[in-house]
């Protein structure tokens, strides 16, 4: 879901986990009460989009997929250093989670 405003162009992405190369994938769009919807562009890729987000204290990568992906830090953020990576802990109340949204 993203949210889109009347103040220009907004980038929203969706991933389609399991679809095989050649297999057809369908998906329609809904507004309410707009009367043009226009898209800059589309693409449509094979792979998920792996992204690196800085930030003043840090930066944050992130993998929809459910693949190893391995991301050189020296060369997209050629200006930072000292990485320290941290390891996420199962949260608390995992087991009220529905399976559906349980890592796979």
């Amino acid at each position: 879901r993203g949210r889109i405003s009347n103040k220009g162009f907004a980038p929203v992405s969706f991933y389609v986990r399991g679809a095989q190369p050649g297999e057809r994938v369908e998906f329609d769009l809904r507004f309410q009460e707009w009367d043009d919807v226009r898209f800059r562009s589309i693409a449509v890729h094979a792979a998920p989009d792996t992204l690196a987000c800085e930030f003043e204290n840090g930066v944050v990568l992130v993998n929809p997929s459910l693949n190893s992906e391995t991301l050189d830090l020296t060369t997209i953020f050629p200006d930072r250093s000292g990485y320290t990576h941290l390891k996420a802990e199962e949260p608390v109340g995992m087991e009220n989670i529905n399976d559906k949204y349980l890592p796979q």
